[in-house]
């Protein structure tokens, strides 16, 4: 007797097929269709849940069929991530070369502090995994105004896209880590310290930066995959001008609808389960001219 297998028209949970980011694009891979009906199928769940169940239609030659049905329970790793912002000031030369979102107590650390930490409970079967910092920026718009008559300006946007920050996964840190971290090894620090430049002719700087970090975990295995475990969407936005030969900053917090207070800011970590996606990179991004910024305002 030959025996045909369909799977159902959806399987449940959060699934993909794949999802293999580099630095140029990261994107999740659903599965097609037409795979449910294959004899064999090979998938992934970004979620966790028991008694997970998935059905298989079979029918065999001699006319025999009905449904062949297995439960799952797809377990998450323990996890924690929480975050630390420092403040946003010019640099220490005078006149400053650039604001930054920086530690408060000086210029050398990081404007956000990220603690992370990802173990695996007993059930899980295997006693090691993989787990790292993933971040991408939501929307970034740098300005520069440049003395003249009339000014010059230039701006740096990545327009309504979502890029990556720069390396996947995130580093920030020494070797031999290198962003990339082992379950069980304890609370692993990182984090970013975002800048913009005001070196002359600069006499006026705006930027507006959101962010969006996971915390992100790969099982032990040649064929595993990426998942999300936790999310921390963060922003800062400034406008710095210079007068008088002196540069002051101003640091909105209620201005426009894309400041929130605190500024700088970051939300709690949220469960998220659907990897990061992009479409470029934030490297390949260039100052070109623009409209001059209005001038700064409390």
């Amino acid at each position: 007797m030959r025996l045909r297998y369909e799977y159902p028209g959806s399987i449940p949970g959060a699934t993909f097929s794949d999802y293999s980011p580099t630095t140029a694009a990261g994107q999740v891979i659903p599965i097609p269709n037409d795979n449910l009906k294959k004899s064999s199928i090979k998938f992934y769940w970004a979620d966790s849940a028991n008694n997970r169940q998935v059905t298989v239609a079979f029918s065999g030659s001699s006319g025999a069929s009905g449904p062949l049905k297995a439960n799952f329970n797809v377990i998450q790793p323990d996890c924690s991530f929480t975050t630390t912002v420092g403040e946003i000031k010019f640099d220490i030369a005078s006149p400053p070369d650039f604001v930054h979102l920086t530690w408060k107590v000086n210029t050398d650390n990081n404007g956000i502090v990220w603690n992370g930490n990802v173990s695996l409970p007993s059930s899980y079967g295997f006693s090691e995994g993989s787990w790292a910092f993933f971040q991408i920026i939501t929307y970034v718009l740098n300005q520069w105004n440049d003395g003249g008559t009339p000014p010059s300006c230039k701006k740096l946007t990545a327009g309504s896209i979502t890029v990556l920050d720069k390396t996947v996964p995130y580093d920030n840190d020494v070797p031999p880590d290198h962003g990339i971290y082992t379950t069980e090894s304890g609370i692993h620090t990182s984090g970013d310290s975002p800048t913009v430049g005001t070196v002359s002719p600069v006499i006026q700087a705006n930027a507006t930066q959101w962010f969006s970090t996971y915390l992100m975990f790969k099982p032990a295995g040649d064929n595993s995959c990426w998942v999300s475990l936790l999310r921390v969407d963060w922003w800062w936005k400034f406008c710095a001008s210079l007068n008088s030969g002196k540069w002051k900053l101003y640091i909105p917090t209620t201005a426009g609808d894309d400041v929130k207070t605190p500024n700088p800011g970051a939300a709690t970590s949220v469960a998220d389960s659907h990897q990061p996606e992009w479409t470029n990179n934030i490297s390949n991004f260039d100052e070109v001219g623009g409209p001059c910024a209005p001038p700064c305002s409390p």
